[in-house]
């Protein structure tokens, strides 16, 4: 294993994403707790890292930072080849929306609206033409397996179903970075695989750098590189897996 395997010197296309020796702490109590402790990253565009550890390794605290929810105490984060670190968070909120796609535990979709119209709330958002938005949405869709249910409401959708509709909105708005938080916590084991499998191919269909973390090591070995978190710091987990 090499230490490319953990870290990189250089991004190509869309930029990736990259962590270089970032620090976190909280407080706790009297003390403080390091949640991430000189952590060095490098997702490279059309490439899916997987990060697994135990509840509490800094997990979330990684996701956290790398999509510029919450500023490192030190180090730098580069989403797409821009800066997030030291900038205002307004400009952080922008480069959110228009560079980094989230994927959730649960769908988090809005219950009032068919699958379609969640996906064409982000190009409103966006402020997209309304026909371009549309077609891009249905395609999407289409990518996801959910074309035929486009007009359904999260409540006439399976959860494998409403996961894939969260993952197609995360894609509308051509994000450089995707990030994955336990995307199959409430599925059965295949729906699980299923769910993982489409995030890997879309990941390499759209060239982004999708860091997705979880705690099935199983599903982890779908990804092109694995990668584990013990107490704030990251090492090799294993070589990519073999599809």
């Amino acid at each position: 294993m090499t230490a490319r395997d953990v870290t990189a010197d250089t991004m190509t296309d869309r930029g990736g994403l990259r962590l270089e020796q970032v620090c976190l702490r909280y407080a706790d109590g009297d003390g403080e707790v390091v949640a991430l402790d000189d952590v060095s990253l490098t997702v490279d565009p059309g490439e899916m890292v997987a990060v697994v550890g135990a509840s509490g390794s800094g997990k979330s605290s990684l996701l956290a930072v790398a999509g510029a929810m919450r500023q490192p105490d030190s180090g730098h984060i580069y989403v797409g080849g821009t800066a997030v670190t030291g900038v205002p968070a307004k400009q952080r909120s922008t480069l959110r929306h228009d560079r980094v796609g989230f994927v959730f535990q649960g769908s988090n979709l809005l219950a009032s609206l068919t699958a379609l119209e969640q996906l064409e709330l982000v190009g409103r958002i966006g402020r997209a033409p309304r026909a371009a938005t549309r077609t891009k949405a249905l395609a999407l869709l289409e990518e996801v397996g959910l074309a035929a249910k486009a007009g359904r409401r999260p409540g006439q959708l399976s959860g494998g179903e409403r996961q894939r509709v969260g993952i197609a909105r995360a894609l509308m708005a051509d994000p450089a970075v995707l990030l994955v938080d336990e995307p199959t916590s409430a599925l059965d084991h295949q729906r699980a695989i299923d769910i993982v499998s489409l995030l890997v191919e879309e990941t390499h269909r759209h060239r982004i750098a999708t860091l997705m973390v979880t705690h099935d090591r199983s599903l982890a070995r779908l990804a092109d590189r694995v990668i584990e978190m013990r107490d704030g710091r990251l090492e090799p987990a294993g070589a990519p897996s073999e599809r």
